[in-house]
């Protein structure tokens, strides 16, 4: 999806909003897996009696990935948000790291690389997840038998 950006500024038109549905499922996402198109917007304003171009990218993603502690799998919503301003000036040397192919802005690339710094560093089923037992590698929540009582960054001591 490419958004042509010298028509942008030379019609400053009216807002508007573009909505958009994109399929990532092919793509690698670090540490999951998209398993649904995203869906979004690209809101187009002008601001400061028309010097100004404001884009504001709106959207979110389901993903499948599994839990950092017990390895069990499950799907997240990832919400992504991202607002540029741009002036009829300084917009191809903007110092905003903006995906453009000649004149036009690759929306899609742009959704892409908001997913992807959008996308948490771990994922838990749940903040009180127990996670995997050191003994015997089973989901503590389902209980395994292992009688542990002390585990300690360096390791676990078991009851006799």
């Amino acid at each position: 999806m490419l958004l042509d950006m010298q028509k942008l500024f030379s019609h400053q038109d009216a807002a508007q909003s573009i909505p958009f549905s994109l399929d990532f499922t092919q793509e690698d996402i670090p540490g999951c897996r998209a398993v649904a198109p995203c869906e979004g917007s690209l809101d187009i304003a002008w601001e400061g009696h028309g010097r100004r171009l404001r884009l504001k990218l709106a959207g979110s993603v389901r993903v499948e990935t599994e839990c950092a502690r017990c390895l069990e799998p499950l799907q997240r919503e990832i919400p992504f948000t991202r607002t540029v301003l741009l002036s009829a000036q300084d917009w191809m040397e903007s110092e905003e790291d903006l995906p453009l192919q000649g004149n036009k802005l690759d929306v899609s690339e742009l959704v892409y690389t908001e997913i992807v710094v959008s996308v948490p560093s771990t994922f838990l089923c749940s903040e009180d997840c127990e996670g995997l037992c050191p003994v015997c590698g089973r989901q503590c929540r389902l209980g395994c038998g292992c009688k542990i009582k002390d585990v300690t960054d360096g390791g676990f001591t078991l009851l006799d």
